[in-house]
């Protein structure tokens, strides 16, 4: 089952995309099944510059073609309302980037998800 990640991050520039390992693709359905029982809270997209989350891309097998992690907010599809899931999902993608984007944008997100 290939699951691409998406991190979106640039402006101007394409954003990082990788295949998940097939050995950590069950941990994210897992943590993303988890969320289909999570509160849903009116929230908008991520539209700054900088950081705007991860977008996890399915359209084989899971239950959505896409779903956008940020903040601790996760958007499914197009629906306008998102559900409110914690950091887990985000840390643990952070922990699992590929080398090059780890030693690129590892740092920058880790200060992201602490926030101000």
């Amino acid at each position: 089952m290939a699951v691409d990640v998406v991190l979106n991050i640039n402006s101007g520039l394409p954003d990082p995309r990788w295949t998940l390992a097939a050995n950590y693709t069950a941990t994210v359905f897992a943590l993303l099944c988890r969320a289909s029982t999570a509160q849903t809270v009116p929230a908008r997209r991520p539209d700054n510059l900088g950081y705007r989350g991860f977008t996890i891309e399915d359209s084989e097998h899971g239950p959505f073609d896409h779903a956008t992690i940020y903040k601790g907010l996760l958007f499914i599809d197009r629906q306008t309302d998102a559900k409110r899931v914690g950091p887990g999902l985000e840390r643990s993608l952070i922990e699992h980037l590929p080398p090059g984007v780890a030693t690129t944008y590892g740092s920058y997100l880790r200060s992201e998800l602490r926030g101000p």
